[in-house]
């Protein structure tokens, strides 16, 4: 079960909810920073999708080049091991529709 936050919304301060911070597909975001909000080309809010927590490490294959200028050894990790959350547009409208927003 994920933690859900709300304060008491004030001038200047939004309401939102927190996650867990986790390898998940859907359910709550948990923000590290502010969070962030953003909208497709098409014109629709972009929704939460997935979020890789920081330091994921993903197995390097056997015989393949090993990350440039990183302390990982045998693994991988994406935009230099930020958490990183997917945001789709709901619409569908492109099937690259999806934003990256990194956090630390």
């Amino acid at each position: 079960m994920e933690t859900v936050w709300r304060p008491v919304p004030r001038e200047g301060f939004t309401e939102r909810s927190t996650g867990r911070m986790e390898f998940k597909v859907g359910g709550l975001p948990c923000w590290l920073q502010d969070p962030q909000r953003h909208v497709c080309a098409c014109g629709a809010e972009m929704a939460f999708l997935c979020e890789i927590p920081e330091c994921t490490e993903f197995s390097r294959r056997p015989g393949r080049a090993d990350q440039r200028h990183d302390s990982y050894g045998d693994s991988y990790v994406l935009l230099l091991g930020n958490a990183v959350h997917l945001l789709a547009c709901p619409e569908h409208c492109h099937p690259a529709a999806v934003w990256p927003v990194p956090q630390n």
